[in-house]
């Protein structure tokens, strides 16, 4: 194996294990890597630094902020319910640096969108992300957290 390949099968392995703590529980990490090097290998033990972390930080769906009397799903049906579930997925996988790939447009707080800004702080940038052609998802972002408002399955009336 020349030293280029085995570069870049090192770096494969250095993401992938980033990627694998940024999956696992922190407790649950922090239990594997107090025990004793005689039952893991080292490379197990190692908890990747704040930097190679920081790298790759993608969207945390938030759902906290969702309120039951935005939510418009009257006409739900599989083909909608799919295209919401496959949106949720992208968004979970879209990194933090690549936010403009999610947002639509920006909302302002005038009709027919003043509701969604209720219960909002007046500094809020609301947003919204389409899913089957008419469906909307409306959301800010604080970091990495992404704080759903609203999921209706027709665009409002303008």
């Amino acid at each position: 194996m020349g030293k280029g390949s085995q570069k870049q099968n090192n770096e494969l392995r250095k993401k992938a294990t980033a990627r694998i703590h940024s999956l696992i529980n922190a407790e649950a990490l922090e239990y594997v890597a107090n025990l004793k090097n005689d039952f893991l290998p080292e490379k197990l033990t190692n908890i990747p630094n704040q930097k190679e972390d920081s790298e790759i930080k993608r969207f945390l769906l938030c759902f906290t902020k969702l309120s039951d009397s935005e939510c418009k799903l009257g006409s739900f049906n599989h083909g909608k319910t799919k295209a919401l579930l496959n949106k949720l997925k992208m968004i979970s996988n879209c990194e933090v640096r690549n936010k403009i790939s999610i947002i639509r447009d920006k909302i302002y707080n005038n009709p027919p969108y003043s509701s969604l800004f209720k219960e909002l702080t007046p500094e809020v940038e609301l947003y919204e992300m389409e899913f089957a052609d008419s469906g909307r998802i409306f959301f800010f972002h604080v970091q990495e957290k992404l704080n759903i408002i609203s999921i209706e399955d027709n665009h409002r009336n303008i």
